[in-house]
């Protein structure tokens, strides 16, 4: 029977009624019945709470970033922030103190780390294959993070996202168009305050 551990691969053979589980450190127990150990596999995985990181730092020691929030962190590729966001750019291109610590501190900006993780999928490389689109729950937290670091492309796909959501009423739309200067939306508002 499994232990409590993290597993990386669940087989279930339904032919032979068996279930062969692989743990992260490579050892494989098998089960007669596949059913009833199925059901505390499931159990135990949702017990797990561990937010995968979507960008993380490559093999060179100088692509770490570590960003803070709160009293929790996360540590994510420097490059590929760098590549996707001009202000990180500029901040580990120069002799600023994020630079020389290797730090990033986003506590003022009124966001938590799980909308932070969703601002990186949206950015990672998986992210750009198979596009992440911003929803109801979580389109003002892109929108915030995506002005804040620049990153345009994101901020458009959050503007397209706002003209048809009805979860927001359009009053509260309509402020957003001026501090993220968020010219779809604003054609929108225009016309629906101009009948």
């Amino acid at each position: 029977m499994p232990g409590p551990g993290v597993f990386k691969t669940v087989r279930c053979d339904y032919s032979r009624n068996k279930l062969q589980i692989k743990d992260i450190g490579g050892s494989v127990s098998e089960s007669k019945n596949a059913q009833q150990p199925l059901a505390q596999i499931i159990r135990i995985l949702k017990k797990r709470e561990n937010i995968e990181n979507p960008c993380p730092p490559l093999s060179s020691p100088d692509d770490d970033l570590t960003v803070h929030i709160d009293d929790r962190q996360v540590t994510v590729s420097a490059h590929w922030l760098m590549a996707v966001s001009p202000v990180i750019h500029r901040m580990l291109s120069v002799e600023m103190k994020e630079k020389q610590q290797r730090t990033l501190k986003l506590d003022g900006l009124g966001i938590n780390m799980e909308q932070f993780i969703g601002f990186l999928e949206a950015i990672s490389i998986k992210g750009l294959h198979t596009p992440i689109l911003p929803n109801p729950q979580n389109v003002l937290a892109l929108l915030k993070l995506a002005d804040y670091f620049q990153v345009d492309w994101l901020k458009e796909r959050c503007d397209t996202h706002l003209i048809n959501c009805l979860e927001i009423p359009l009053i509260d739309r309509f402020f957003l168009v001026e501090p993220y200067q968020l010219t779809k939306l604003k054609v929108l508002c225009e016309a629906e305050f101009a009948t």
